[in-house]
């Protein structure tokens, strides 16, 4: 279920703390070119229990939380983006993938959790005529961080990454800030999956942890 209310007074609904708790929101479109966003602005505190936010199979997607204090715990956040196509003809861009995952606020604690960001175009063709780029981008700005037992990864796939970084290219970033930080038995990971047909090397990745 999920609330949004006093996490002192769950029976009076406020506009302030968001509890979910026990819920899987999921989303697999059978077709290209669809967006998701789920999106939690609030002044109170987010604590996510127990729960499942999952997208993939759209063309763009974002999951992005800003709060006070947040609360993610054997929790699942996946944004994730597939296209199942050739590219997009002739120099556009209208078909590139774009994965978000943000999160803002004083404290996070993350336990025994998954933050996923990924990307995946596994069927382009081999006509230099048909372009494709894919972004994968995870953003942490935060006062104090604790991942505990959690990992916070992006994993990208094209099969064919050719001829200049404006025809084929993958770009995915990891961002931290935090005047805190402390991890235990995590993981945070930057994954390229090796393309299967070509690979000319057009691959981009960034991983940032600024403290202090």
């Amino acid at each position: 279920y999920i609330y949004v209310s006093d996490m002192d007074d769950t029976n009076n609904g406020s506009s302030s703390d968001v509890y979910i708790f026990n819920s899987t929101i999921k989303f697999a479109p059978s077709n290209n070119g669809y967006s998701f966003v789920f999106d939690i602005n609030t002044t109170g505190d987010i604590r996510i229990i127990d729960s499942e936010i999952n997208a993939t199979n759209f063309e763009t997607s974002k999951i992005e939380l800003e709060g006070s204090n947040i609360w993610i715990t054997n929790s699942t956040l996946w944004s994730g983006t597939k296209y199942g196509g050739s590219g997009c003809y002739s120099g556009c861009t209208s078909e590139d993938l774009y994965s978000d995952l943000n999160i803002y606020g004083s404290d996070l604690e993350i336990t025994n959790s998954l933050l996923h960001s990924r990307t995946e175009a596994p069927s382009l063709n081999s006509d230099y005529r048909y372009y494709m780029k894919t972004y994968n981008d995870v953003e942490i700005s935060v006062d104090n961080l604790e991942i505990i037992d959690s990992s916070l990864t992006t994993y990208s796939y094209m099969n064919r990454i050719q001829w200049s970084n404006s025809y084929r290219s993958v770009y995915s970033d990891i961002r931290i800030e935090a005047t805190s930080f402390e991890s235990d038995n995590s993981t945070i990971m930057i994954e390229v999956g090796s393309p299967s047909d070509h690979n000319s090397g057009y691959i981009y990745s960034e991983l940032d942890i600024v403290i202090g």
